[in-house]
């Protein structure tokens, strides 16, 4: 989605795809059923305090700065403190139906979402969606608000200010300029009207991306550019941040939202009475104040860092499950340049064919990776949408295996038989080094020579947003995710995650026919848009457009007396820390397994 920067990338990979689950009892499976049955039987405790940990410092607070994300995923804040339009379905998530994980943040299905400030919405026709406005609703009991109704003016209020200023109208300028809102006060609607061109913007962005804000927080402080400033009708209050250590939250007595499913069906939500986010640079002091008890959960742990955790006995009461991150790194290629050897598609084909991604996969990650990541990774939300390597066509499937032989052949056929120079934009991590390190040696044995520039993070940042690469350099950086997966973004227009400039001014028709399709069913039939866009995969991944590296497994870790935890992160499209209030404490089990 939108143009993140590689660094909410880092970060937002602890949000995302399942792919097993693991639990480390020391029971049976049939055992270990039973046991499950019975937690899931078990009535939800109130109070308590739910402690987790953030990598980094809160960016900013006021999400119409730069998109919901950067305020929340370093430290949950927006998602927290705030509702929007829509939101996941707690009932078909992994308490209920098991029809999605919600561990994946960038997941965006409309038939997977439910009401929230609206609490239904209808699609008359393409290009208009009508938001009917949850009655009862209470804004927090703080100044300036002080506990007032929710309005639909306020509703219309948020959306006209995001797509004024600041993210929406800088990287959606056409949808924001085009949007049009109107209200009916009688009736408690909201509509939302654009061109059929911005539809699937729109359909990404204010649904449930959006957090709805007062209009007296904007016009008196002029937005939330102050933690104490923070306002709004999700369930918890921000009442502390200290900056690089914790931000407190305490439970909204007045919180609108009942638990949806379960035991506690019915139930006033949130559970605990307190959320606490330390703020944990250093991997090693996490996972200390975990095994100590000080965190409740660890989440986002890379396989090697998971390994000493999950493997020790004295941590034998935790519990873990496994999920694939939703987006890659790729060699991005500027295939629009003529004068570009990239631009030639026997070219990158050749350099496909040079690297042995199954080597990658099963000596440096173990076998704990997925090969093909791009444009979607393998994802229970997705299944539909993605064709598996030993689907794809014998020629596709070539393509990510090593045959040096055929790579020269391919080589032969062009004007770089003999090999070219090239320079691939990268910064320093000890994963990106190593593997793009094992790249520049396999391509070496087709006579291309890759040398690493490594930037510092900035200039590292600023180059990727731009894509300023030249014809002879290769960006490596990160896709989108795989709920903008309708919107194509990975290899169609103009925006930063298309490094590549595939499609950049819309003629390759193979890629516009899709689309053209898509935009018809986009936010009313998710099954015939996952249906065009895994017909497209053949043809797209056969013109080697990008490289994409295997995807490591992550982990999240937790403590037993986390209840309703299941992994799951973000109950809807970048809700990071929405699914807290779904969560228990059981303090009785807790003070047993510390102490």
């Amino acid at each position: 989605m939108k143009s993140k920067f590689l660094w909410i990338f880092v970060s937002c990979i602890v949000v995302i795809t399942l792919v097993a689950w693991s639990c480390n009892d020391g029971t049976g499976g049939e055992e270990e059923e039973e046991e499950e049955e019975e937690e899931e039987e078990e009535e939800p405790q109130y109070g308590g305090t739910y402690t987790s940990s953030s990598s980094a410092d809160v960016s900013y607070f006021d999400e119409v700065v730069g998109g919901n994300y950067g305020g929340h995923v370093y430290a949950p804040t927006t998602k927290l403190t705030h509702n929007e339009l829509l939101q996941g379905d707690w009932t078909k998530g992994p308490a209920g139906s098991g029809e999605t994980d919600f561990i994946n943040s960038s997941d965006n299905r409309m038939d997977l979402k439910t009401g929230c400030l609206a609490d239904w919405w209808e699609i008359p026709e393409i290009g208009t969606i009508v938001f009917h406005i949850r009655e009862g609703v209470r804004w927090q009991d703080k100044p300036p608000v002080n506990g007032r109704l929710l309005t639909p003016e306020d509703v219309e209020f948020s959306i006209n200010r995001a797509t004024s200023a600041g993210y929406f109208a800088y990287f959606y300028a056409e949808m924001s300029s085009t949007l049009e809102v109107t209200v009916d006060s009688n009736a408690r609607t909201v509509t939302c009207t654009v061109p059929v061109d911005q539809w699937v913007n729109l359909l990404t962005l204010i649904p449930d991306y959006m957090s709805i804000v007062a209009p007296e927080v904007t016009e008196l402080y002029g937005g939330e550019t102050n933690w104490r400033n923070v306002v709004g009708t999700g369930p918890f209050m921000l009442t502390e941040y200290v900056s690089n250590s914790q931000l407190t939250y305490v439970r909204n007595p007045d919180y609108w939202e009942t638990d949806p499913i379960g035991p506690g069906k019915g139930n006033q939500l949130p559970y605990v009475d307190r959320y606490r986010s330390l703020i944990m640079v250093d991997p090693s002091v996490r996972e200390a104040a975990f095994r100590s008890g000080q965190l409740d959960i660890l989440a986002g742990i890379n396989y090697n860092d998971a390994q000493p955790v999950i493997t020790d006995p004295k941590m034998s009461e935790a519990l873990y499950r496994s999920y694939l991150p939703s987006g890659t790194f790729c060699m991005f290629f500027r295939t629009d340049m003529p004068e570009s050897p990239f631009s030639v598609k026997e070219v990158r084909q050749a350099m496909m064919l040079a690297i042995d991604q199954p080597m990658i996969r099963d000596e440096y990650y173990q076998g704990h990776a997925e090969i093909l990541t791009w444009p979607l990774t393998p994802s229970k939300e997705y299944v539909d949408a993605y064709m598996p390597l030993e689907e794809l066509p014998d020629n596709v499937q070539a393509l990510f295996d090593q045959d040096l032989e055929a790579a020269q052949v391919l080589l032969d056929q062009t004007a770089y038989a003999e090999g070219f120079d090239c320079e691939v934009v990268c910064y320093s991590t000890p994963t990106m080094m190593d593997i793009l390190t094992m790249y520049q040696e396999m391509l070496a044995e087709i006579n291309i020579n890759m040398h690493l520039h490594v930037y510092d993070v900035s200039d590292y940042s600023t180059r990727t947003r731009s894509r300023n690469h030249g014809a002879y350099e290769i960006m490596y950086t990160t896709d989108s995710g795989n709920g903008t997966y309708l919107k194509m973004i990975d290899f169609r227009g103009p925006g930063a995650y298309n490094p590549s400039y595939i499609n950049e001014d819309y003629g390759i028709p193979e890629i516009e026919e899709a689309y053209a399709e898509i935009v018809q069913y986009a936010g009313t039939n998710e099954a015939e848009v996952m249906r065009i866009h895994r017909e497209l995969m053949p043809w797209l991944l056969e013109q080697a457009y990008c490289i994409p590296s295997p995807v490591a497994e992550y982990y999240s870790i937790w403590w037993p007396w986390v209840k309703n935890y299941y992994a799951a992160s973000a109950v809807g499209y970048y809700n990071v820390g929405s699914a807290i209030k779904y969560r228990w404490i059981d303090q009785e089990l807790k003070e047993e397994i510390r102490y």
